[in-house]
């Protein structure tokens, strides 16, 4: 990392206890438990030297996500992300984090998987090929007759074999060899397994399945899902 400052006080893990308008109501108890704002990083990992993991890094006073900086203050040892509008550069509020332990951790060490050592069970009803349609939030979210993102999808098709292989095709014609059983999709590369579901509307048949990423793997949930048209048996 570039021109990286060290700031011991901040190696370890931290907890996301909620959001505030200003610093001064935390000790007013004035607290947003409930807000979306930064969610995704219920917990946050200050490595050694600023090491990335996930999309994070840091140096003194600066937390990196992705391309975005955020500054970080530390008020009798609670710490205070401010959380900035992309279009002013003004913080709307503070994303409020208390410390959970010192240790120095390493990428690995918090890495999560699944086990991914599940017999093959065949499943008539997902062989084929299978196109992505949408992404959603919720499952509840999908409707065939309006799309709920915009946005350009990372994937693009599943093709399942009736021998358990799954060839998944992503972004600028990329593909990764996975395998599948009975009701999920198994990636024996990050070591994850994602349900699938399959629905029938308006006489089409619709897969909706988990997307396990780096907000899985890092963050500990499940924040969307991807849909799948079929094509062809």
């Amino acid at each position: 990392m570039k021109n990286f400052v060290n700031d011991e006080r901040v190696i370890g893990k931290w907890r996301r206890v909620g959001i505030v308008e200003k610093i001064d109501d935390y000790k007013k108890g004035k607290i947003d438990f409930n807000s979306e704002v930064f969610k995704i990083f219920g917990e946050i990992y200050f490595m050694p030297k600023g090491k990335e993991y996930w999309t994070l890094s840091w140096s003194k006073n600066k937390l990196f996500v992705k391309d975005r900086v955020f500054s970080y203050e530390i008020v009798d040892g609670i710490m205070f992300v401010g959380i900035e509008d992309k279009h002013t550069g003004k913080i709307d509020c503070y994303a409020v984090y208390e410390q959970i332990d010192n240790k120095k951790y390493t990428p690995n060490e918090i890495k999560i998987t699944d086990d991914t050592n599940i017999p093959f069970v065949y499943d008539e009803a997902v062989v084929g090929f299978w196109e992505v349609v949408d992404y959603v939030n919720k499952k509840s979210q999908f409707d065939p007759n309006c799309r709920y993102t915009n946005n350009d999808l990372f994937m693009k098709n599943y093709a399942f074999s009736p021998d358990g292989k799954l060839i998944a095709t992503f972004d600028g014609d990329r593909t990764n060899i996975l395998s599948w059983s009975k009701g999920c999709v198994i990636n024996n590369i990050i070591k994850t397994v994602s349900e699938y579901e399959i629905k029938k509307i308006n006489n089409k048949d619709y897969m909706i399945v988990e997307w396990k990423s780096g907000d899985y793997t890092y963050g500990g949930k499940v924040y969307g899902y991807y849909v799948l048209k079929r094509i062809l048996k």
